[in-house]
């Protein structure tokens, strides 16, 4: 750009704060818009707080003051300084959506980040009412994209993302707001948008690079992404954050994985895709419970039949001491007890007790009697011979053992 075809503009003290293209201006559109965004630019002042003039002509129009003659043009930008008196009246204007009331109180230099004392930040307001027009205003004029708010402790960030409005977040994004900063209550845009179930705008923040194993902070660090879809039962989003590669087996401060969570919960899609991506299903919490012990305990037949085809361990003991078959014959559980016994369960619990000993239900102890032959019998060591589970889930004894069925039925009976 040559100086002569050039715009400059001096500050009051007369000093060079930019010198612009007059010729992209001209073919960019709105010509006082495009100067003001451009100064925004290059000098960091909002453009609803600059006023440009050319002599005593104030450059506010959608057209060029001036011709091509006059060039170069000397411009002089006054800014408006900052106001703190109509805070209320801004954020009362964002909540009612009037874009218009919003813009003169911005233009005539109301602060977008003025605190109310213990309220609302105007920008939190258009994130949470979806007010996408006030929200690009107020950006434009300065607002913090990465405030926190003091009334729930999330971003505006967080905020747009827990109602779904993929516009704003995508908005906020384009302001520089934080990708995976947390709000005071721990919780990053994108478990906030787990916890809702928007898919649309967790595969946005994924597309974005947004940190799938990022936990929460404080008391929200019992959860991360994938384990908030897995305990919310949004299976949908459990897949699109394993295709992003997230942490299958994460565990929490409680030691609880993903799929101890959906099994817990009754997620049964997200417990396919978590056993289809590989979790390991023997797994324990602190406590010392696994996910099929935790199926039978919280009454899920379905997890119970998903994990025992992903080949759990039948006779894992919980935490308690108990099998998980016990357990299914302390609750009554007929199906559960015969899913476990075609599958190979027999263990008694850390007092000795078997199944049997502890079902009150007649069916279920007629169900364990039945049953009980086919039980493995201890060898000399205690130990009963290892089962493997066939295609159809039914247990059968390992190859190595060198008794035949007659004699382990024989010896069953004794």
């Amino acid at each position: 750009m040559e100086p002569s075809d050039g715009i400059r503009v001096f500050g009051l003290s007369g000093n060079l704060l930019a010198t612009l293209d007059h010729k992209r201006l001209l073919a960019a559109g709105d010509f006082a818009d495009v100067l003001k965004n451009d100064l925004q630019r290059e000098t960091g002042v909002p453009g609803c707080r600059q006023r440009l003039f050319w002599g005593e002509t104030e450059v506010s129009s959608a057209t060029c003051p001036w011709g091509d003659t006059a060039l170069p043009v000397n411009l002089q930008l006054v800014i408006m300084p900052l106001r703190h008196d109509k805070t209320r009246e801004l954020r009362t204007a964002t909540a009612s959506g009037k874009l218009e009331f919003v813009q003169r109180l911005l233009t005539e230099g109301q602060d977008p980040n003025s605190p109310g004392e213990g309220a609302e930040m105007p920008l939190h307001i258009a994130a949470d009412r979806r007010r996408l027009a006030i929200a690009a205003a107020l950006t434009q004029a300065g607002a913090d994209p990465n405030v926190v708010s003091p009334l729930d402790g999330a971003t505006p960030l967080s905020a747009a993302a827990a109602h779904g409005n993929l516009r704003i977040v995508q908005h906020l994004l384009q302001a520089h707001a934080s990708l995976d900063l947390p709000g005071s209550n721990g919780r990053t845009p994108l478990i906030m948008a787990t916890i809702h179930g928007h898919l649309g705008v967790v595969e946005h923040l994924v597309e974005e690079h947004a940190d799938v194993d990022k936990p929460g902070v404080g008391q929200a660090a019992l959860t991360n992404p994938l384990w908030s879809a897995a305990e919310c039962n949004h299976s949908r989003i459990v897949a699109t954050l394993l295709r992003a590669r997230a942490d299958v087996d994460w565990n929490n401060p409680d030691g609880r994985t993903p799929l101890w969570c959906a099994v817990a919960n009754g997620s049964i899609q997200s417990a396919r895709y978590l056993l289809k991506a590989g979790a390991s299903v023997n797994c324990t919490d602190q406590h010392g419970d696994a996910p099929l012990w935790v199926a039978v305990a919280c009454g899920q037949p379905e997890a119970v039949e998903c994990l025992i085809a992903a080949l759990s361990d039948v006779n894992q003991l919980a935490g308690n001491g108990q099998s998980p078959l016990c357990t299914a014959a302390l609750r009554c559980d007929l199906p559960a007890v015969r899913r476990l016994l075609r599958a190979g369960a027999d263990e008694r619990d850390w007092q000795g007790r078997s199944p049997a000993d502890l079902a009150i239900s007649t069916e279920v102890k007629k169900e364990l009697h039945k049953h009980g032959p086919k039980m493995l019998p201890r060898d000399q060591h205690g130990e009963r011979p290892r089962l493997k589970l066939s295609k159809d889930g039914s247990a059968k004894r390992s190859p190595g053992s060198a008794r035949s069925d007659v004699q382990i039925a024989k010896a069953a009976k004794h």
